[in-house]
């Protein structure tokens, strides 16, 4: 992560206290993180490390405009947790 964050002390603590707020549960936080950046900078891993903290149980992929799709059932996805957004991709922990 020291890496990815290119030494940016206050980035890196933004992604410890993020991955701790999605270890401990705590959705009441209601807080949003972006992870912007170039290809191979980090931001998949990241997401991929966090899928991996929580369970595949408890994880949902999808876009926001699948969100408006009536098939969606909505109150399934939101009680999970967190959201990261990808490229194309919004995951929901």
């Amino acid at each position: 992560m020291h890496e990815a964050t290119q030494g940016d002390t206050q980035s890196l603590s933004i992604l410890l206290i993020f991955v701790a707020a999605v270890i401990r549960g705590r959705s009441d936080l209601q807080v949003f993180l972006y992870l912007l950046g170039s290809g191979g900078a980090g931001k998949g891993t990241y997401c991929e490390l966090l899928k991996h903290v929580v369970g595949e149980q408890n994880t949902w992929s999808g876009t926001l405009t699948g969100l408006e799709n009536k098939n969606v059932n909505v109150n399934e996805v939101f009680p999970k947790g967190s959201l990261s957004e990808g490229r194309n991709r919004t995951t929901l922990r």
